[in-house]
């Protein structure tokens, strides 16, 4: 076995992503590519979709429903565990592929010991919200660009490795709450000297999440990073690869970043009202920041 594309998901059919997955797989030669699919879901209702996925008409496919929530982390470690592949693909159920990705990805890791990552844009026709916003704005970065600093532009959205790397790196099981689980990774990538490189073939991510759903879940990340800062060797060792931590710490000293936290919900509400502006996403997050490692509190 070649390949073990991995795709954890949560109450969620990933019938694009395998619909893409399938056309592209007809161009290689039986038994080079596996198809594993964690499922999440809590419900199984939501997991009724796995009935018109047989053996017989997708021999290429494993779908594995866990008997109860297993999370992010601890998801993506279990289909690590079950995958025969000598390189391991990592996507997102919620992705779309563009046309020969698949092949591309084969071409990279063919006698490979790096990490790559294709990157991640926001399709024509998303919707007009924060989300895909903030994607077009930060996370839709030529390769050129993000191999200036390939770790911190890692995203376990879309990575593929050498399976041997799973001896090196997992995903952290023992956060709270939600984000940073990809920082972490990447950390021990890092940390592991295992070389992460970019090439432009991008995954396409649309989000239909409301703005306000959008900012708790900024929220709650920026909280799990300040527990992180405080409490895990890697992050305070490699704190110059976080952006955050990197701008809060002189702010910090001089007492501006605590003044930028007072301010906090006026930034949320110049979001919330369609003001979009990345200088006021970003105060938004370093006052969280500062609050949250200052308190200890989420």
């Amino acid at each position: 076995m070649l390949l073990s594309v991995l795709i954890p998901v949560y109450q969620h059919h990933p019938a694009a992503l395998l619909e893409s997955l399938g056309k592209q797989l007809q161009i290689r030669a039986a038994g080079d590519v596996e198809v594993l699919i964690g499922d999440d879901s809590v419900d199984e209702h939501t997991s009724s979709w796995h009935q018109a996925y047989s053996p017989a008409s997708h021999p290429w496919l494993r779908i594995f429903k866990h008997p109860h929530n297993l999370g992010r982390s601890k998801g993506r470690n279990f289909l690590m565990e079950q995958a025969k592949g000598r390189f391991l693909w990592f996507l997102d159920g919620d992705v779309t592929l563009p046309d020969g990705l698949l092949a591309a990805y084969l071409e990279k890791l063919d006698g490979s010991q790096v990490v790559w990552c294709s990157g991640i844009a926001c399709p024509e026709g998303a919707a007009n919200n924060l989300r895909n916003w903030y994607t077009n704005q930060i996370e839709t970065k030529k390769a050129a660009e993000r191999n200036k600093a390939p770790y911190r532009s890692f995203s376990a959205a879309n990575f593929a490795m050498p399976a041997a790397f799973a001896e090196k790196v997992k995903f952290p099981e023992n956060h709270s709450g939600y984000g940073h689980e990809d920082t972490h990774f990447g950390l021990q990538l890092l940390e592991a000297a295992c070389h992460v490189k970019h090439f432009d073939k991008p995954v396409w991510h649309a989000s239909t999440e409301s703005d306000k759903v959008y900012l708790g879940k900024v929220k709650d990340s920026v909280a799990n990073l300040a527990q992180l800062y405080r409490t895990e060797r890697l992050f305070q060792k490699h704190r110059g690869e976080i952006t955050l931590i990197k701008v809060w710490e002189p702010l910090s000293a001089l007492g501006i970043a605590f003044f930028v936290s007072l301010f906090t919900p006026l930034f949320e509400k110049q979001l919330l009202q369609g003001k979009r502006s990345m200088r006021v996403l970003n105060l938004y997050k370093l006052g969280w920041f500062d609050r949250f490692f200052r308190t200890g509190s989420r």
